[in-house]
């Protein structure tokens, strides 16, 4: 019968030679290379929801469409960390309808978090950049 893992079976009983004594250093970077080309098609399952704060956020989130809600009061101290984040990793751009600009930040999905920080402090809407494929992230704005 064939087995998947025989090569690895192999090696850890101890048949096998160790990939270093077997294979040359070109022969590991062209595998190398056809593995990052495989894991670069692969895509990450859609994504409709997030979870940040422990609560469940259908996409696209906007104050708009009344599934979030901005904050009453937003303390001095967040609007400075909001700020500070801001700094590093904001985008200003301008509207395509030329009547002003946008305020964007991106984050992976996993830091979704901080987009709602800005969502309760400021207003907007956060929704799905970016799917994700191989080892980069769904991302937010």
């Amino acid at each position: 019968s064939h087995c998947v893992y025989a090569p690895l079976r192999r090696c850890i009983s101890g048949t096998a030679h160790p990939i270093g004594s077997r294979h040359s250093l070109d022969s590991l970077q062209r595998r190398s290379q056809r593995l990052k080309v495989l894991l670069d098609s692969l895509h990450w399952p859609a994504k409709t929801c997030f979870t940040a704060f422990g609560q469940r956020y259908d996409l696209p989130v906007s104050v708009k469409s009344g599934n979030a809600v901005v904050a009453s009061e937003v303390s001095e101290e967040l609007l400075q960390y909001l700020a500070g984040v801001f700094d590093g990793d904001g985008c200003v751009s301008v509207d395509t309808s030329l009547s002003g600009c946008k305020l964007c930040v991106s984050q992976a999905i996993d830091s979704s978090e901080l987009l709602v920080l800005f969502l309760k402090a400021f207003g907007g809407a956060i929704y799905l950049e970016r799917h994700g494929k191989g080892l980069r992230k769904p991302t937010l704005r």
